[in-house]
């Protein structure tokens, strides 16, 4: 068994993406308000609740607890290394090896950059590779056509549709998906290292 890291996980790095772990220090204004900014908030379930520091500080520290699941912040490698968002690892089973993981990209700057395949790349490079998890799975509201491209990019497989799960107004429902990645199809896709000679 893979011995959980201490602080919610380690430094995460590719050329334009950091993951550090999520810890209280990440905890501002405009944190707090990209959870209640209605574009940013669209496909989360935040959105049902007013956000606050305390309400923020809380889901952060849930991370410290005796659960094993992991939470990052994202930050980008240009410029001053903005903190643009945040990843998860949750409901690990170890006795199946599996996980679920959300991600939230809260500065709208990078929506369209490919933050969010860059971080999930990392997220499942150290879901795979540190924690030995064999399955991960993720879930978007059939409505968030942006996760969906990034999932199928990603080599997820559409794994199933839960009908008219979410609303979105008033009387206004849209499907869930799941979408399901197992460790040999994600080291399928990865380029292969040469060997040293």
């Amino acid at each position: 068994m893979v011995e959980r890291p201490e602080a919610g996980g380690q430094d995460l790095a590719v050329s334009s993406y950091r993951l550090e772990p999520l810890t209280e220090e990440h905890i501002s204004e405009r944190y707090v308000a990209w959870l209640n900014d209605r574009t940013v908030n669209q496909f989360l379930e935040v959105r049902f609740e007013r956000q606050t520091r305390d309400t923020v500080a809380a889901f952060v520290q849930s991370f410290s607890g005796a659960t094993e699941k992991y939470a990052w912040a994202i930050r980008a490698q240009d410029g001053d290394g903005d903190f643009v968002g945040t990843c998860t690892i949750y409901d690990v089973d170890r006795h199946h090896g599996t996980a679920h993981f959300g991600i939230m990209v809260g500065d709208q700057q990078y929506w369209g950059s490919g933050c969010s395949a860059e971080a999930i790349t990392l997220l499942l490079e150290y879901a795979f590779d540190v924690l030995g998890l064999r399955r991960v799975a993720g879930n978007c509201y059939s409505s968030n056509r942006g996760m969906a491209f990034t999932f199928k990019k990603l080599g997820f497989t559409h794994e199933g549709t839960a009908r008219y799960a979410y609303e979105v107004g008033p009387g206004r429902y849209v499907h869930g998906y799941l979408w399901g990645i197992l460790a040999e199809e994600w080291r399928a896709r990865q380029p292969r290292k040469e060997s040293a000679p």
